[in-house]
């Protein structure tokens, strides 16, 4: 009758524990899924701040350049000099938007397969997990390469 009694407790034991592995992991699925939810409304708000950044140089360029050519003792090479002038501030200032929202890119790439590693650790367990690191690492580098090699845009001509 012990032996039923402790194999009773036991049974019932391993199912509480079992029962609190399962919740235990899906706390930490929603930690996981919550974390990537803030780093993805970080990204938008900083990505559109630099966007907005740029938007509001360019803007402050065009009307610098607007009062330069109201000048209307400038000769066409003088404005042609001015009108180049700014378009190649403006590529700067693009250009440079570019590069952070880049650096932000890979910043999230980055994010995103420590996410992903935590996350196979947490499901596959920590076998299967860890030979996941692998794969995980390997595409997490690809989209960083990816990334880094994107060049700006170029820019449209006018003036």
């Amino acid at each position: 009758q012990t032996k039923v009694a402790a194999d009773a407790a036991k049974q019932t034991a391993d199912k509480v524990t079992a029962t609190e592995n399962d919740a235990q992991k899906k706390r930490l699925a929603s930690a996981i899924d919550n974390a990537k939810k803030v780093e993805d409304t970080i990204t938008g708000l900083v990505t559109a701040g630099i966007d907005a950044r740029a938007k509001k140089q360019v803007a402050d360029l065009e009307d610098k350049k607007t009062k330069e050519l109201a000048n209307t003792s400038l000769t066409a090479a003088d404005q042609q000099t001015i009108k180049t002038k700014y378009q190649n501030k403006e590529k700067e200032i693009n250009k440079n938007a570019f590069k952070e929202k880049q650096r932000i890119s890979i910043g999230q790439a980055i994010i995103n397969g420590a996410i992903a590693i935590t996350k196979s650790e947490a499901d596959l367990g920590p076998i299967a997990g860890t030979i996941a690191i692998a794969a995980i690492v390997a595409n997490t580098a690809a989209q960083i390469a990816t990334i880094a090699a994107q060049k700006p845009p170029a820019m449209a001509k006018g003036g």
